[in-house]
């Protein structure tokens, strides 16, 4: 039994189909007329299935399509519908006897009907109703011939086994066995594929263990989805912290400046005491240097915040509430809203519901959130945060700001990966993007308002966390 683990499904297809070809040698003799016409039928139906698949083909990559997943569907469901109006127009004979040549016209007009929804998508909106309707007429139309010609087949089938019951039988019975023993080996490691990757989605991937005895086609497919996973994760855990690090340089010059007020003042207080030091009380010798000690603080506490964010983690997910997530990173930003003249106003209520998540991809969606209100406003203006619980089980936090706003046509772009507004050179596009992917990593969404001259209000929701609550967060 562990040996047949060892052969791969294609050893396994054709260890079948040399037993279904002994098979027929063996009844041969007996029923040749039969067997030619049931092999005409065979490859009909194989015809058939092929086309039943690339309208299944067709409905997945539509599925892609309308929940704008991957790149390259709309290419790769266009050469699938051209596929499939060759093996039909191949195969129009066969159709036309099956079912009737006005079934089969008013299948041709379903196709272009079909086709025309995706050949013009560049230009006009998709209606997702329409798409599946027809798209399921499609699989229909499709399942309809196939069960026809097993119809048919059966028939002649049941010719057959009047003549050769008992070979035919037990042939069938083992056949049967086989293949559902394989077929439900590869359905449950399918299955496991299928989790993983909607654990994929949801930042939640956990490599996948196949059985080890297992070497074939699917065994490979598990090994190359855990190392593209595994390099996803990398690359996007790279360009996170890319992205931290380019923020960090938007107001570098802003922590400078904060730095820089204390240095100043621990110089002036050490060349004093310098100066003076003969001249001073050891009182008022004390005061000189408790005031360098408490500068020190000052500059070492700016330093610890910044390192603390810029620093590359493993992500950490814990019980936060909105209120430590808004001011901590409000905190990376003081001097900025200073120099900017841009005044920072909150009100994130302490008795709040707890969230769970990682707090520096937190910190990083508020601080993408409020440098770009921060662009949006050269002459100063206001930038405000609200908190509040929502009723279907969220807590909605408010970015709202005073800038130029957002033309109501972009509004639909602004998460898309590289668009950007700013000038060429000041701007990657990748903001508000990985806002979009932190804000869905963490089982939430996203929602914005804008309006020319009145400023953005961008609204945060992330769900609320139903485990006990720790100790409170002032």
């Amino acid at each position: 039994m562990s040996s047949f683990f060892r052969f791969t499904i294609k050893q396994k297809i054709l260890i079948f189909n040399m037993m279904i070809l002994c098979f027929f040698i063996l009844l041969f003799g007996f029923f040749y007329l039969e067997i030619i016409s049931v092999e005409k039928h065979l490859e009909t139906i194989e015809h058939f299935n092929k086309i039943l698949l690339d309208a299944l083909e067709i409905r997945r990559y539509e599925k892609d399509i309308l929940l704008n997943i991957g790149d390259g569907n709309l290419d790769k469901l266009m050469d699938y519908l051209h596929q499939l109006k060759k093996d039909i127009n191949s195969r129009q004979d066969d159709i036309i006897r099956l079912t009737s040549k006005d079934e089969y016209i008013d299948f041709l007009n379903l196709l272009s009907r079909y086709e025309s929804f995706f050949k013009y998508k560049k230009f006009k909106k998709i209606n997702p109703t329409l798409v599946r309707k027809y798209g399921k007429q499609l699989i229909d139309y499709c399942n309809k011939i196939r069960k026809k010609i097993r119809t048919k087949i059966h028939g002649e089938l049941k010719n057959i086994l009047w003549i050769c019951a008992l070979i035919p039988t037990v042939l069938g019975i083992i056949m049967a066995v086989a293949i559902q023993f394989q077929t439900k080996l590869v359905i449950k490691r399918l299955k496991l594929l299928e989790k993983a990757t909607k654990d994929l989605l949801e930042d939640k991937f956990v490599p996948i263990e196949d059985d080890a005895r297992i070497q074939d086609e699917v065994s490979d497919l598990i090994k190359a989805f855990n190392k593209m996973a595994r390099e996803l994760n990398h690359q996007y855990e790279e360009m996170l912290q890319a992205k931290k690090m380019a923020a960090i340089g938007t107001f570098s010059s802003g922590i400078a400046h904060e730095i820089n007020n204390p240095l100043n003042n621990i110089s002036l207080s050490a060349d004093m005491l310098y100066e003076e030091y003969d001249n001073l009380s050891p009182e008022e010798a004390k005061e000189i240097i408790k005031d360098i000690l408490e500068q020190t603080e000052r500059a070492s506490k700016i330093v610890r915040n910044l390192l603390d964010f810029s620093r590359e983690k493993e992500p950490s997910i814990r019980e936060l509430t909105p209120r430590e997530i808004i001011e901590s990173t409000a905190k990376l930003l003081e001097n900025e809203f200073k120099v900017k003249k841009i005044y920072f106003g909150s009100c994130v209520p302490i008795d709040l519901p707890h969230v769970l998540g990682d707090l520096n991809q937190l910190q990083q969606v508020f601080l993408n959130l409020f440098l770009n209100s921060i662009h949006a406003m050269d002459e100063g203006g206001i930038i405000h945060v609200d908190a509040k619980e929502e009723p279907k089980g969220y807590v909605r936090i408010d970015v709202a700001d005073s800038g130029k706003g957002i033309p109501e046509s972009e509004l639909e772009k602004i998460f898309d990966p590289f668009y950007t507004t700013k000038a060429v050179g000041e701007g990657t596009g990748l903001g508000l993007s990985i806002v979009y992917g932190i804000v869905k990593k963490h089982g939430g969404h996203i929602e914005v308002k804008s309006k020319l001259g009145e400023g953005t209000i961008f609204s945060i929701f992330l769900p609320v966390y139903k485990g006990e609550k720790k100790g409170e967060k002032a």
